[in-house]
């Protein structure tokens, strides 16, 4: 017999989905947070032109064909580079 398959797609905010919560699973999710790999996510550098991190670099690696590093703070190589390529262009 055939199957039928149907993906639905929910969005909901993180203030909805923590309302739903019960208090033992708002308990996990402070724990979760408050570890080592979640303290890092959220401290992690931001570059200031494409917004990729140390965590999510593929618009780089599309760009470029590579990972990215960290040029300077909040910089990364795939957008310093082509910001040095405007800046010649333009001289």
């Amino acid at each position: 017999m055939p199957k039928l398959q149907k993906i639905l797609t929910l969005e909901i905010s993180p203030e909805q989905f923590l309302n739903s919560c019960s208090p033992s699973e708002l308990k996990e999710i402070d724990i979760l947070i408050q570890g080592n790999f979640y303290q890092k996510r959220m401290n992690a550098q931001v570059c200031k032109i494409c917004g990729c991190t140390d965590y999510d670099c593929k618009q780089c690696i599309e760009k470029t064909g590579e990972p990215c590093y960290w040029f300077e703070e909040n910089l990364c190589s795939a957008c310093a580079s082509s910001t040095t390529t405007l800046i010649n262009h333009e001289s």
